[in-house]
């Protein structure tokens, strides 16, 4: 078997994808309050069937986010959390990463509220 010796690049690189403290694992709750308060709605609008683009833009942005950060997160429970289908979850997610794509106001909601929700988890760099 032959070793070889790691690069310095690739030490550095570890270095920085490692934590320095563990990771805070979020809820459902975590991720809808930071969603309420970006976008100045009131959670009860955010579950409810309101169909403001307000609260639509915030329940789909809910329902990515929460698939992207909460451990063992899947549709279905998504939606339970919603009050909704699996399947408006899913019609939700593809909606948001069409959205990112082509709105560049939209995409910069996405892009804060993330950048909030690693520096929440512990993932954002601490150099």
């Amino acid at each position: 078997m032959i070793y070889c010796q790691p690069t310095m690049y690739f030490i550095e690189r570890v270095r920085l994808t490692v934590p320095k403290r563990p990771l805070r694992l979020l809820s459902y709750d975590d991720i809808s309050s930071v969603v309420c308060a970006h976008f100045n709605v009131y959670k009860r609008g955010l579950i409810g069937a309101t169909r403001m683009r307000t609260y639509t833009d915030a329940r789909h942005m809910g329902m990515y986010l929460m698939k992207k950060f909460v451990l063992k997160a899947t549709v279905n429970t998504i939606g339970e959390y919603f009050g909704r289908d699996h399947s408006t979850v899913s019609v939700s997610m593809a909606k948001v990463e069409d959205l990112t794509d082509t709105d560049k106001k939209f995409r910069e909601h996405y892009n804060k509220l993330f950048t909030k929700l690693m520096i929440m988890e512990g993932r954002a760099n601490d150099n």
